[in-house]
């Protein structure tokens, strides 16, 4: 099977994001994220609340600084991944630009065999054996056939035009699962 498409920024924006929160690799790093925006929001309260010495704290000063610090807490929880996308497409950006890595965007043809993937594009030549696949991947606009943890073939949707090319795609990438196991 051949398919020819392009890809674009957007493409290699999705593949980060969907790397970055579907990876178990990144398990650790993505709570680490959440919890570097909601520990200080937790705190906050406690921390400007001003405390007389002399006095004791009473039930219901802690009890609205708990409620407060918990609401923070949980929208600093919620503004991480927005925040991971935002610095994911500041850095892709950032390296597409620099030096040549203009080859990972743009025109590309793959050509899927039954012992091999080869992928053409206006710089490069690469072919793989189907025996160094690590994993086939999926959402709901990509396809993602890992060569190792970071690379990763990136295949859009859009680009099988009919059910029969769909089926046929779907029937390589089930072969190739087969021979990754």
């Amino acid at each position: 099977m051949k398919l020819k498409f392009e890809l674009n920024e957007l493409d290699l924006l999705k593949f980060n994001q969907f790397h970055h929160w579907y990876s178990p690799n990144k398990k650790l790093l993505r709570l680490k994220n959440r919890l570097i925006f909601s520990i200080p929001l937790l705190l906050m309260p406690f921390i400007l609340t001003n405390y007389d010495h002399n006095e004791t704290i009473n039930n219901s000063l802690l009890l609205n600084n708990l409620f407060i610090g918990g609401i923070l807490g949980c929208i600093g929880w919620f503004i991480a991944k927005p925040y991971t996308i935002y610095t994911i497409k500041k850095s892709l950006i950032k390296f597409i630009n620099q030096g040549k890595n203009q080859d990972l965007i743009g025109e590309r043809t793959m050509i899927f065999n039954e012992n091999e993937i080869e992928m053409l594009t206006t710089n490069t030549n690469s072919k793989i054996s189907i025996s160094i696949i690590e994993k086939i991947e999926f959402d709901n606009d990509y396809h993602y056939i890992y060569i190792n943890l970071l690379t990763a073939y990136i295949i859009p949707k859009r680009v099988l035009k009919n059910e029969i090319e769909i089926l046929e795609f779907e029937k390589i990438l089930n072969n190739y699962k087969i021979a990754c196991i």
